[in-house]
């Protein structure tokens, strides 16, 4: 039986990429899949649209070519597909670009992930080692904004730490062979509102940072651990490069680790709307000069410190 390319979202942009799909393969027989009750097992476009069990049946009877998730921000399909045992390599993306569907970890692998290009300088730092490790607090998402994803997809291992629970389980999927724990990070070891957003890079532990309250879709109790207590439990106590991104709570993460224990040889901080001066001055910046670590480059919004010991 001929394999099927599944188009997963029959929203706005999957009908445009159908009318491509179409064109660029007019001999594949091609249906939508969409979490929608309402477009379920109706016709889009002289196009079927199944349920996503449905889209599980034929993957599972290897009766699929390929999977291609239309939206743009697609992770939520992202996840639910890998959570129910479909290999990422079978999920794509549309390449505007080339006009041809990609194996979607290829949106990141062959571009940079970092944000704002951080892994540049840290490619460049680390080129003679082939393997180490790092510590990601507030990993967000296994590649999107990623500091460590290149570092992961070069063989490095590490933990990622993530207070977002739906990104914590992608982190699980994606990267099962790091270490992911789903928490924040402070100097006490309790429980704190967390505020959620759509975008969830914007997440936050501190609402000094939220500029629009508005904007706030959900306030959820979460766990917070102290650095050290995580970096005793899996008796980490040599990291090559510490990656610190929690909207306003650096010098929490900071005072909750014990220097005297562990040595850290690169720490990126994101500090924010932050002129060079600005930097110098921080508090951030003078409690890392205090442990021996002095700036050596800003890329936009994060900081990146060097053990100058």
């Amino acid at each position: 039986m001929k394999k099927i390319i599944v188009l997963f979202g029959a929203g706005v942009n999957g009908k445009l990429i159908l009318n491509k799909v179409k064109d660029k393969f007019p001999d594949e027989e091609v249906c939508f899949c969409d979490n929608d009750v309402k477009k379920q097992n109706t016709m889009t476009q002289g196009v079927k649209v199944i349920e996503f069990c449905e889209l599980l049946k034929l993957y599972k009877e290897n009766l699929i070519d390929k999977i291609i998730i239309t939206p743009c921000n697609g992770q939520e399909m992202l996840y639910q597909c890998v959570s129910e045992g479909i290999d990422i390599r079978h999920c794509h993306f549309w390449d505007n670009k080339h006009e041809f569907p990609k194996v979607i970890l290829e949106k990141y692998i062959s571009s940079i992930c970092s944000q704002d290009g951080e892994e540049i300088f840290l490619r460049d730092y680390f080129f003679k080692k082939a393997k180490g490790i790092y510590v990601d607090v507030g990993a967000n998402h296994p590649f999107r904004f990623s500091n460590t994803f290149w570092a992961y997809a070069e063989g490095w291992r590490g933990i990622n730490i993530e207070p977002d629970v739906f990104n914590y389980k992608l982190l699980k999927e994606v990267r099962p062979e790091d270490i992911n724990i789903n928490c924040g990070i402070s100097d006490v070891e309790t429980y704190m509102d967390y505020y959620v957003f759509k975008e969830n890079a914007l997440n936050t532990f501190c609402r000094d940072e939220i500029r629009n309250e508005s904007d706030i879709v959900d306030i959820r109790k979460v766990p917070v651990r102290r650095m050290d207590s995580i970096l005793k439990e899996y008796r980490i106590f040599n990291i090559d490069f510490m990656d610190i991104d929690v909207e306003g709570m650096e010098l929490k993460v900071l005072n909750s680790i014990n220097w005297d224990d562990v040595k850290i040889e690169c720490i990126l901080v994101e500090q924010r709307r932050m002129s060079l001066a600005e930097v110098l001055e921080s508090n951030v910046c003078k409690f890392l000069k205090d442990k021996g670590y002095v700036p050596v480059n800003k890329y936009n919004r994060t900081v990146i410190y060097i053990n100058a010991g």
